[in-house]
């Protein structure tokens, strides 16, 4: 009778281990897939950030030839008027 008994507890516990332990590893799995999305997202920030900056610096270049093409014409304008009032 003791034998028996000892016999179905170690099999509870064995099942119990056995539960335990499925569980354990799905959890495992999921924060492994979470911390793997969580890489992949910051690497996707990282190339966005990038682009952003190389944009923002594009958007500068722009801006400042635009200004130097205006202000070239600011003064092409004026050096005409200039020599149309001396002419």
């Amino acid at each position: 009778m003791n034998e028996e008994h000892n016999a179905r507890l170690s099999a509870t516990v064995d099942k119990l281990l056995q539960e335990s332990n499925e569980r354990l590893q799905v959890h495992l799995k999921e924060r492994m897939e979470a911390l793997e999305e969580k890489n992949h997202l910051n690497l996707e920030v990282d190339r966005l950030k990038k682009q952003h900056e190389d944009l923002s610096m594009e958007k500068v270049a722009i801006l400042l030839y635009a200004l130097w093409v205006l202000l070239l014409i600011f003064f092409i304008g004026t050096a005409k008027r200039k020599n149309e009032r001396g002419a």
